[in-house]
C-alpha cells in the first residue's frame, strides 16, 4: 500500500518499464530497524524503517517512510530513498525504544528541517550559495550533472534548464544521538528544453515516449520529477548537512 509521492513515482515507472519491455523487480527487504516517534494525539502519524536490499556489493539501505493519511487508516509507504551507507541511521532512542521528533523550527540545529527543501533547491538551481551542504552525489555532483545536460543539449541547438523547488509534502525529522536530526523531505524538478533556431528535432527517450506517446520532439519538452531525500542535519555549529539517501522518480512529461 502506497501514497504520494511514492505511488505516483511507481505508477510512472511501471509505464516506462512496460514501454521498454522490462520487468519491474519485486521489492523485498531484510534486517529492518524501526524508528517510531513518540507523537501527540493531534500530530501527523508516521514512522520510518531502515532496511537492507540486495546482497554483497549491491547491498543498499532503503530508508522507508510510512505515513497514516487518514485517522485510524492504513499505514502507507510515502518514500523509499536508497543509500549505500552501511551503518544504521544515528537516531536517538529513549529507554522505551521510541524516537523523538525534531522541532520544525530547528531549535539547536544547523538548519531548521522545514527550511531544508528550499535551501537545497536554491543550491541546485544556482540561485544561492549553500556552503552548509557537504559535497556528494546529491549536491555538488548533481549540480555538475545539470551543467553537463545544458552542454549536451546545447550541442544540438536546444536550450535546457532545470527548475528545482520544495515539493508540497511535509518534512519529517527525528533527533539524532549527537543532538542533530535526520530528515526525510522532497523536491520537485522540471527539466525543460526548447529548440533554438539552429536546432534539429530530437528522438524522444523512454520517459517522453511512455508519458506522451511521441517518438520525436520538434519544438519543446518538459519532464517533471520528484526526488525523495534523507539528510543528516548537524547541531548548530557542528558541521555540514550530509545527504545520505535519495531517489528520483519521473511523474509527468510533455512534448511538442
Amino acid at each position: 500500500m502506497e501514497t504520494v509521492p511514492q505511488i505516483t513515482i511507481d505508477r510512472t515507472a511501471y509505464d516506462i518499464q512496460k514501454l521498454i519491455n522490462q520487468s519491474y523487480p519485486p521489492f523485498s527487504y531484510e534486517n529492518p530497524v524501526f524508528y517510531i516517534p513518540a507523537l501527540t494525539a493531534k500530530a501527523r502519524k508516521w514512522f520510518a524503517v531502515d532496511a537492507t536490499t540486495g546482497s554483497g556489493g549491491k547491498t543498499q539501505h532503503q530508508l522507508l517512510l510510512f505515513v497514516q493519511p487518514a485517522p485510524l487508516g492504513a499505514w502507507k509507504l510515502a518514500a523509499a530513498p536508497a543509500s549505500a551507507v552501511g551503518a544504521p541511521l544515528p537516531v536517538a532512542l529513549s529507554q522505551a525504544g521510541t524516537a523523538t521528533m525534531a522541532a520544525p523550527d530547528g531549535s539547536g540545529l544547523a538548519v531548521p528541517p522545514a527550511q531544508l527543501p528550499a535551501l537545497q533547491a536554491g543550491l541546485l538551481d544556482g540561485r544561492r550559495a549553500s556552503p552548509g551542504f557537504a559535497k556528494g552525489r546529491w549536491t555538488s555532483a548533481l549540480a555538475r550533472g545539470i551543467g553537463s545536460s545544458q552542454s549536451f543539449y546545447g550541442r544540438f541547438g536546444w536550450n535546457y534548464h532545470d527548475a528545482w523547488a520544495a515539493a508540497d509534502y511535509p518534512t519529517y525529522a527525528l533527533r539524532t544521538t549527537d543532538g542533530g536530526a535526520v530528515a526525510w523531505y522532497f523536491l520537485d524538478d522540471r527539466q525543460t528544453a526548447v529548440r533554438g533556431g539552429s536546432g534539429r528535432p530530437l528522438q524522444g527517450g523512454s520517459v517522453i515516449r511512455a508519458l506522451t506517446g511521441k517518438a520525436q520532439v520538434t519544438r519543446r519538452f518538459t519532464i517533471d520529477s520528484v526526488t525523495e531525500f534523507v539528510a543528516i542535519i548537524p547541531p548548530a555549529g557542528g558541521g555540514k548537512i550530509t545527504i545520505v539517501a535519495g531517489y528520483t522518480g519521473n511523474v509527468a512529461a510533455t512534448a511538442s
